[in-house]
C-alpha cells in the first residue's frame, strides 16, 4: 500500500485513547491481527475497547465469512452469546477476541444489556443506548452558534 493510504496501529490507538463510550468494538477481517492484539492487551489507556478478528495473532485468513457472519448478528443478541454459540464461519479458524476489561462482550452490539426482561422498547434502546452520548460542550456550542447565524 502507499505510505498515504497507511493507517497504522498506532494511529488506531492514538484515535481511540481517550474515547468515553462504555464499549468501542473493532472488527478486523484480516490476517496477521497479532500486532493490534498485543498492544490492546498491553495498554491502560483503552480499557473499553473489544477486538474480533477472524484469526489469532499471526494466522494468515483464507477467504472466510467472518463479515457476512457479524452481518447477520440481530440487534438485541447477547455479543458473547452469538460469537461462541454460531461459530461456523471459523470452520477452519480459531476468532480471535481481545477483551481489555472482561465482560465488555456481555451486551448485544448497541451496548444494552443481554436478557432484559422485560424487553426493551425501541424508544428506550435508541433513548439509552444508541449514539454519542458524550458530545463535547465545545461542539455542542458550536452548533448552537451555526443555528444562531442562520436565523
Amino acid at each position: 500500500a502507499d505510505q498515504k493510504e497507511k493507517y497504522t496501529v498506532g494511529e488506531l490507538l492514538m484515535d481511540l485513547e481517550g474515547c468515553n463510550a462504555h464499549r468501542v468494538l473493532i472488527f478486523v477481517d484480516q490476517s496477521y491481527p497479532g500486532t493490534l492484539a498485543k498492544k490492546l492487551l498491553s495498554s491502560k489507556k483503552h480499557p473499553n475497547v473489544i477486538l474480533i478478528s477472524n484469526s489469532r495473532g499471526s494466522e494468515f485468513t483464507w477467504a472466510s465469512c467472518f463479515t457476512e457472519f457479524w452481518g447477520e448478528l440481530h440487534p438485541n443478541q447477547c455479543l458473547i452469546d452469538y460469537l461462541f454459540k454460531n461459530v461456523a464461519w471459523a470452520a477452519s479458524l480459531t476468532p480471535g477476541v481481545v477483551e481489555s476489561t472482561p465482560g465488555l462482550l456481555n451486551s448485544t452490539i448497541y451496548g444494552g444489556p443481554c436478557y432484559d426482561n422485560p424487553p426493551l422498547t425501541p424508544e428506550e434502546v435508541k433513548r439509552e443506548y444508541m449514539g454519542c452520548q458524550n458530545l463535547p460542550t465545545a461542539v455542542w456550542y458550536q452548533t448552537i452558534q451555526r443555528k444562531d447565524l442562520l436565523h
